[in-house]
């Protein structure tokens, strides 16, 4: 009887202390499983941040990388708009708008302010916005614009002109000239105020024309040049002129060619609008202009030659 009572008691006092352990084994397993979940949940948070960065630095290399492609085209065509004087001569003077480095050229227009660094900034922030990016410059972009073009100015021979087999005209950027330490870009975000340091200096890409520009800019001088040694009372007739249009815009060139317009009485002037590419089908074109140094803006057009553009060929007349 004395035995079955101390039994009864030893098991009335142990079982608190069993209780208590169970409860605190418990909490430190729950503790552990909560310290767990916080840092899966870190490093879940940091791998998306670093991950996150490394898309919005792809963006904005990208987009500056586009951006850059852009104004070489653009500034390809802008230097062309500028009236050719053709002195010494058209073709010296053709090679010196697209080669050369002096004014007006590519390669000025190029390394001016209004280069290919203008308005880089706003186009990259207004890429990243659309894409759900709050990612803002540090810098002004007046700053970062003249910080690039200062840079860019002090660089010996950064691109490399030229043409092609086919005639066609390139600029292509000289690598190894830009330093990446110089022409970055800082973008931060302000809501977590975390920063991107991206390089953009330009690398391994180059803006070729989709036409034959040279061929394209030689017959526009045979056809100018053409027209020589009249006075300043007769004029080179219109059918002359559209002989000549026709004799050298001839075959799959022709369907680069989209108006011409001849001007002549005090000097002479010819201007044509070219398609970048075979025209039609909303081919955006470009004008170029010859003149000489006698010309005179009040002179009335005296020819007009237009060609129909579709999608399948130009049909002129």
């Amino acid at each position: 009887m004395t035995k079955s009572e101390n039994s009864s008691r030893g098991f009335s006092l142990f079982t608190p202390l069993v209780g208590t352990s169970i409860v605190i084994m418990a909490i430190l397993i729950s503790a552990g499983m909560i310290q767990n979940d916080i840092r899966i949940s870190r490093t879940i948070s940091s791998s998306y941040e670093i991950s996150s960065q490394g898309t919005v630095a792809k963006l904005i290399r990208a987009s500056s990388d586009m951006y850059i492609l852009s104004k070489m085209e653009e500034t390809t065509y802008s230097a062309l708009s500028i009236p050719f004087e053709c002195v010494p001569d058209c073709a010296t003077e053709i090679d010196n708008r697209l080669t050369g480095t002096g004014t007006p050229s590519v390669y000025s227009e190029l390394v001016s302010t209004t280069g290919i660094f203008n308005g880089m900034v706003s186009s990259i922030e207004d890429v990243l916005s659309g894409r759900g990016e709050n990612y803002q410059s540090v810098r002004g972009p007046t700053s970062v614009q003249d910080s690039l073009y200062n840079s860019l100015k002090s660089i010996n021979g950064p691109f490399n002109f030229g043409r092609t087999g086919n005639d066609q005209y390139y600029v292509s950027i000289n690598s190894a000239k830009f330093d990446p330490s110089e022409f970055y870009l800082e973008f931060e975000n302000p809501a977590t105020y975390s920063m991107i340091n991206v390089s953009i200096a330009p690398y391994g890409f180059n803006y070729t024309t989709p036409e034959p520009l040279y061929y394209l800019l030689d017959k526009t001088q045979r056809t100018f040049t053409y027209f020589d040694g009249f006075s300043l009372i007769t004029l080179p007739s219109a059918g002359d002129l559209e002989n000549e249009l026709e004799a050298e815009f001839t075959g799959d060139y022709r369907d680069n060619l989209k108006q011409a317009r001849f001007r002549a009485n005090i000097g002479k002037r010819l201007t044509v609008e070219l398609c970048k590419g075979p025209c039609g089908g909303g081919t955006p074109s470009f004008n170029v202009t010859f003149q000489d140094s006698f010309y005179s803006t009040s002179i009335p057009n005296v020819f007009k030659f237009d060609c129909t553009c579709t999608a399948v060929g130009c049909d002129c007349s």
